[in-house]
């Protein structure tokens, strides 16, 4: 409870100090030094919540950084893709602290907050609309903002990290190249944007995804993981059953 109040206290410090100041409060620095503010913290007093408003934080700081850096613009589009590279990388670190006993309780953290940023990114990027209004916007190739290859690069280093020094296992196997599978696609639509096809590609990665991770829970018995999977499932087919029909009623 006191490292939970101390990290609230010092994210919400930073604001009102910007605010006695004078500091532009939408700033996306105040959310990047509030996650590095916040790090020590859960690793100080061993506290997952903690962790949790670190990871939150640093999300925040991206999209936000995103979205000041390309307001209303074509780039846009294809800057979000940094979320899933983010999400990425954060999950690929999570594995790394299985490789340490007493880090070993926060990898499950940083596994499923990566896991809800990359389905949470598929899910969005699974409407037609969306890839409509990105066709119609003129964006063309090569479209995606230097930070957003920084961030697949990133990500890139920390899989290939947790894959050489964990040990191999068809299961590790299988996440590296789920993994690695996703930074290519990350990079591939960031490079070309411009296609309505891409729909179906994301449904698809939704739900092989949210199919592995019941899998996953099956073969290690871990019933989080299923039931995680099977959320994930249920809100998909329910999104797309509407999302199909609604346009067919009278």
């Amino acid at each position: 409870r006191l490292g939970m109040r101390l990290a609230a206290g010092l994210v919400a410090s930073l604001f009102l100090l910007a605010q006695i100041y004078n500091l532009p409060v939408d700033s996306p620095q105040l959310w990047l030094l509030g996650a590095i503010g916040v790090a020590p913290l859960a690793y100080l007093f061993a506290s997952r919540i903690v962790l949790l408003l670190t990871i939150a934080t640093a999300t925040a700081w991206v999209i936000s950084e995103m979205i000041d850096r390309y307001p209303d613009s074509p780039e846009m589009e294809a800057s979000l893709i940094v979320i899933g590279a983010f999400g990425v990388a954060v999950y690929a670190f999570g594995r790394l602290h299985t490789l340490k006993p007493q880090l070993h309780r926060f990898a499950d953290v940083y596994a499923f907050a990566g896991l809800l940023l990359v389905l949470g990114l598929m899910y969005v990027f699974g409407f037609r609309a969306i890839w409509d209004e990105v066709v119609d916007s003129g964006v063309e190739a090569y479209a995606a903002p230097t930070p957003v290859y920084v961030f697949i690069g990133i990500a890139a280093v920390l899989v290939a990290a947790q894959r050489l020094l964990r040990a191999r296992t068809v299961e590790a196997d299988i996440e590296t190249a789920a993994q690695a599978g996703l930074l290519v696609l990350a990079a591939v639509v960031g490079t070309w944007p411009a296609w309505s096809g891409y729909v179906l590609v994301f449904n698809a990665a939704y739900f092989g995804l949210a199919a592995a991770l019941v899998a996953k829970g099956y073969l290690q018995g871990d019933e989080r993981y299923i039931n995680f999977g099977l959320a994930v499932v249920a809100i998909g087919l329910v999104t797309r059953y509407i999302d199909l029909l609604w346009p067919m009623l009278d």
